[in-house]
């Protein structure tokens, strides 16, 4: 650090101005980085896991309504009801068949990836990833 004393008190000067420059557009520079990241995640969960959502929640409801039509078919003994209760049963299970398909169709999200710290002093932090 001895040839910093050799430089006059201008070049220091400009030389921390340089260096402190070079850092704050370096730090921009991760920072554009990692909101252009966030912005592809944020994207994915926008577009992609909450179709998925919806699918999901599309194939519950149909899965339920088939149950309940199935439940109905077993408990009541009246033919003329049962039938007209479960006259959709067929066009419902169809439709449960495309969500589903659907639902397999979409590509899943990586899960995290998770650290875990062992106990033991000698042990170092693991990380386990689990692959979809």
């Amino acid at each position: 650090m001895h040839f910093l004393n050799r430089w006059k008190l201008r070049n220091r000067v400009l030389a921390g101005f340089a260096l402190v420059m070079a850092l704050l557009i370096g730090g921009s520079v991760v920072g554009v980085l990692r909101v252009g990241q966030l912005n592809s995640r944020i994207h994915r969960l926008v577009e992609v896991d909450m179709h998925a959502l919806d699918l999901s929640r599309q194939w519950a409801g149909l899965t339920e309504v088939s149950i309940q039509r199935r439940l109905v078919s077993m408990a009541v003994n009246d033919p003329v009801f049962v039938t007209a209760f479960t006259r959709k049963s067929k066009e419902t299970s169809a439709r449960i068949d495309a969500v589903q398909k659907e639902l397999n169709g979409i590509e899943q999200a990586p899960k995290p990836c998770i650290w875990s710290r062992s106990s033991t002093k000698s042990a170092r932090s693991t990380k386990t990833c689990e692959r979809g």
